[in-house]
């Protein structure tokens, strides 16, 4: 007890730093999620299958989130060296680069579906009435691949050069532009004619738009950082394009990887039951909006703990790594009484069938035990022993135990044919597994041997 309370002692000026990025971060999270949830909830009361068709495009779309974030990275990596020497006009050429390679993702991905919306949502589920409420849905939404590609790699980037607060207005913006068209197209109100699943699909594409606009205002007029002007985000300077690559490509393709192993266990679900598939899409985004603190617990003690490692205070480094895992341990079962504790008022706001009212019933309860342990467990990996520069232990673990226990699940699922609720829980116990692997990595402390050696 007396070396923790020690510990909180000398790390107690980094914690007055750690809480407030953790709640920024969490904000912005809240507000990107935001437009998700507002068509996740508001088509769950209109109809059970447009919101089951909705939750598979949206991690269609959280697939194409991991590309840019990777994307995003390339810049970071490659362009601080650039933007630490105040050389402002080479970092806009690297960020433009990374601009192209984002665009033609979001650009390939609109293709595929605009083109293909039947086939693509057939890889999530067989369900002929899900498919038909979606295809409609997807066609409108495939644009959204494009204008997202651009503002997320833009918003990324004025949080690199720590622009913050474009972050949090922007999602807002479109938040409450889309809750407000949501209201008049899906259920007809407003004088507006009642267009169901194609109305929440007008109205994301409209308030993505919105957010996009007032972006790129932002980049081109209010901020003085990096000052772009229309010339510069057109002009393409290959000269710099190998070495992005380099830089970029290890995040670009783990977290697309990653992405298509989570979009997998959405797959497996939706091929067992259409129920299934349903539950799901009501218990993910009901658990993202409680587990948003958790999450931003990863990039507070990235910025925190890196810190302390640039000025090779070792004996402070193993202190406020002690006094984050406590953090991480609390933070995570609060999140797992909140879930456990509400679940049953989030689901009946929902128009679901007695079935599927179950089902995420018991995801839930599923999700307050396995969070626990994702939430002490992501910070360490994407916090802790990323703020080092090792972030490669990150994108090898997640995708080892996610693609593992995918596999599982499928084998289970298709074999041995066992309940939706346990299939749906071996997709989720990777988080206990990483936990003994994160903490043994961490609270060995080689990643700070091994900065301070570099």
């Amino acid at each position: 007890m007396r070396g923790i309370s020690w510990a909180f002692r000398t790390s107690k000026p980094l914690l007055k730093k750690f809480f407030p990025l953790m709640i920024m971060f969490a904000l912005q999270s809240l507000l990107a999620l935001a437009v998700i949830f507002a068509d996740n909830i508001m088509l769950g009361i209109y109809s059970e299958k447009s919101m089951a068709a909705a939750s598979v495009v949206a991690q269609i779309q959280f697939i194409l989130q991991q590309f840019v974030l990777g994307a995003g990275v390339g810049i970071t990596i490659l362009g601080s060296r650039y933007l630490d020497n105040k050389d402002v006009n080479t970092f806009k050429k690297i960020a433009v680069i990374g601009l192209v390679f984002s665009i033609a993702a979001g650009i390939l991905l609109c293709l595929i579906t605009f083109l293909c919306p039947q086939w693509t949502l057939s890889l999530f589920t067989n369900d002929a009435a899900i498919i038909e409420e979606g295809v409609s849905y997807l066609r409108i939404m495939s644009w959204t691949f494009i204008i997202i590609s651009i503002s997320l790699l833009f918003l990324y980037l004025l949080q690199s050069v720590k622009t913050m607060w474009v972050g949090m207005v922007a999602p807002a913006l479109a938040t409450c532009i889309n809750i407000l068209l949501n209201y008049a197209l899906i259920y007809g109100n407003l004088g507006a004619s009642e267009l169901g699943i194609q109305g929440a699909g007008y109205a994301t594409l409209i308030s993505r738009g919105v957010e996009l606009i007032f972006v790129l205002i932002c980049i081109l007029a209010a901020d003085k950082k990096m000052r772009f002007s229309v010339r510069e985000l057109f002009y393409f300077d290959r000269y710099y394009v190998s070495d992005y690559f380099r830089a970029a490509r290890p995040s670009m393709l783990s977290g697309t990887i990653l992405g298509i192993a989570l979009a997998a266990q959405v797959s497996l679900l939706g091929h067992i039951s259409s129920e299934a598939l349903a539950a799901n899409g009501v218990a993910s985004i009901i658990f993202m909006m409680f587990a948003t603190f958790g999450f931003a617990q990863g990039n507070a003690a990235f910025v925190t703990t890196g810190h302390v490692l640039d000025s090779n205070q070792i004996y402070l480094v193993k202190n406020y790594v002690k006094v984050l895992q406590l953090i991480f341990i609390g933070v995570g079962l609060l999140t797992g009484v909140l879930v456990f504790s509400t679940k049953g008022l989030m689901v009946s706001a929902y128009s679901l069938s007695p079935e599927t009212h179950a089902l995420a019933l018991r995801f839930l309860t599923v999700l307050s035990i396995s969070g626990v342990f994702l939430i002490y467990s992501q910070p360490i990996e994407s916090g802790i022993i990323a703020s080092s520069g090792h972030t490669a232990w990150q994108k090898w673990i997640d995708n080892v135990f996610a693609w593992l226990f995918t596999l599982l699940a499928t084998i289970i699922g298709f074999g041995l044919r066992l309940s939706p609720t346990f299939i749906f829980s071996v997709t989720k116990v990777d988080a206990l597994f990483k936990c003994p692997f994160n903490a043994i990595r961490c609270n060995r402390y080689k990643w700070v041997r091994r900065v301070n050696k570099d």
